[in-house]
């Protein structure tokens, strides 16, 4: 298993731009500053402007604005300013939560297949690590006896995605208590990359290990379900202890996430309730699009998540993802990221964040592919 090289970035690097459909990202279709504007009233949009206008361009707060970091806290029970730290994107929060609370030797379990950030760097850094496999006969979450043994006398670190990146499964509030009971018997610290949880569906009640656990750790951005990808805005949000923990390795890292991100976040969270609306807006959309499209394509399965921003795709035909991936770009411009970037061939992780019209022409595009790979009749669109 590669450890470094990141197989999902270097397909969005090098097919994103040139897709003539992308379905591939898992974020929300990304907002532009005029949009979000507009979604805001009108005397925060002239004072955002005016204020952008008047910003020196320097550090700012280095622990970013009190009014951001008090927003955030909004989201988690009985936290505030002082729990989050803020920082560049998701990713740079699971690596300075990594950084600052991994040594070498630090026995670690994270589950499989994830982001592959949560155990490549990790693995990077020299510790003990297992690999908790995730089965789909399981619902692709972890299994609780499995995961007590693999923490069996004693934990430094237990790593987790909810939603699970790829698979599109969630763990709902009574599944984490158990998960982090079980990581409270270990001593372990419970890290959890959310940044896909957004929009629960069928009544199925979420919760952020933050709220759980005492030594959990939350971390998250703007990236993927508020559509603000750009703002380049995630943060942790841990115990005080932990947050003075991670302070230096914070200031070594980013230093701060920067003025401009911290004010287009902070004008989204002014918006929030209409920012959210519009979002999930279009993920119901292209949801109610993916399961008429489903019923009318056998070659494709897929099991619908009760929340987040992408799903898990199925196919039944005799090539590799990469394969048909690269083959139905070639022929049709329609991007859809391969499984195999997941360590999960057969598969490919869908989108369903994104432009409506661009997903339901990608979809369109991958069904009259598969029908072509196996010489069938014209597929309906």
């Amino acid at each position: 298993m590669e450890i470094l090289k990141p197989r999902a970035a270097n397909w969005l690097d090098t097919y994103g731009p040139q897709a003539k459909h992308n379905i591939a990202e898992s974020y929300v279709e990304p907002l532009t500053i005029r949009e979000l504007m507009a979604l805001s009233e009108g005397a925060d949009s002239e004072a955002f402007l005016s204020a952008m206008m008047d910003t020196k361009l320097d550090y700012g707060e280095i622990d970013g604005s009190r009014t951001l970091r008090d927003a955030i806290a909004g989201f988690y029970r009985q936290k505030d300013a002082d729990n989050v730290m803020l920082t560049h994107g998701a990713i740079a929060s699971n690596y300075i939560t990594l950084f600052g609370l991994l040594s070498p030797g630090d026995r670690v379990v994270t589950t499989h297949p994830n982001y592959q950030q949560l155990y490549a760097v990790p693995q990077a850094f020299g510790v003990d690590m297992t690999l908790l496999e995730l089965r789909r006969e399981d619902g692709y979450l972890p299994n609780l006896d499995a995961l007590r043994r693999a923490m069996d006398g004693g934990c430094r670190m237990l790593i987790l995605s909810n939603p699970n990146n790829p698979t599109s499964s969630v763990m709902d509030r009574d599944y984490l208590e158990k998960v982090v009971e079980a990581a409270r018997e270990a001593g372990a610290y419970l890290l959890c990359d959310e940044i896909y949880l957004g929009y629960p569906r069928g009544g199925v009640e979420l919760a952020r290990v933050a709220d759980l656990y005492e030594k959990g750790i939350s971390t998250g951005s703007f990236s993927k379900v508020y559509g603000l990808s750009g703002a380049r805005v995630g943060w942790i949000v841990a115990s005080k202890a932990v947050m003075e923990s991670l302070g230096p390795y914070r200031n070594y890292t980013a230093i701060c996430c920067g003025q401009l991100g911290d004010a287009v976040a902070s004008l989204a969270m002014k918006s929030f309730d209409k920012l959210m609306a519009r979002n999930e807006a279009i993920v119901q959309e292209n949801l109610a699009y993916l399961q008429s499209w489903l019923d009318k394509t056998p070659a494709v399965t897929c099991d619908i998540p009760s929340a987040g921003t992408f799903v898990l795709l199925r196919y039944d035909r005799p090539m590799s993802s990469e394969e048909l991936c690269s083959g139905l770009f070639e022929e049709t411009g329609v991007f859809i990221m391969p499984g195999s970037c997941f360590d999960m061939e057969g598969t490919l992780r869908l989108g369903i964040g994104g432009d409506p019209e661009h997903f339901k022409a990608g979809l369109a595009g991958l069904a009259r592919y598969l029908d072509r790979t196996t010489g069938g009749q014209p597929h309906e669109s």
